[in-house]
């Protein structure tokens, strides 16, 4: 098991998901906290490449934040580089 997630696709889900946290003006504390976690470290970890980010994350975050999944996953599927790495 990777200590790191740092595949590029990797990188662009999280990259799009802290774009639209901090678009709209959120803390770490106050996404984790509409997550129901009691530590900002959950998403910390995330956006820094120690934890991965599954599907259900994502919808997660995204609903956290504000946004809507399906439009964030049409961009995420933009921003993904041709070849995914697995």
């Amino acid at each position: 098991m990777r200590k790191w997630v740092s595949s590029e696709a990797h990188r662009a889900a999280v990259q799009l998901l802290r774009e639209q946290r901090e678009l709209k003006g959120l803390s770490l504390r106050a996404v984790s906290e509409r997550l129901g976690k009691k530590h900002h470290t959950y998403l910390h970890k995330i956006e820094t490449g120690e934890r991965s980010l599954d599907l259900i994350d994502f919808v997660a975050i995204a609903r956290a934040v504000g946004v809507d999944e399906r439009a964030l996953f049409d961009e995420l599927l933009r921003r993904l580089p041709a070849q995914i790495d697995v």
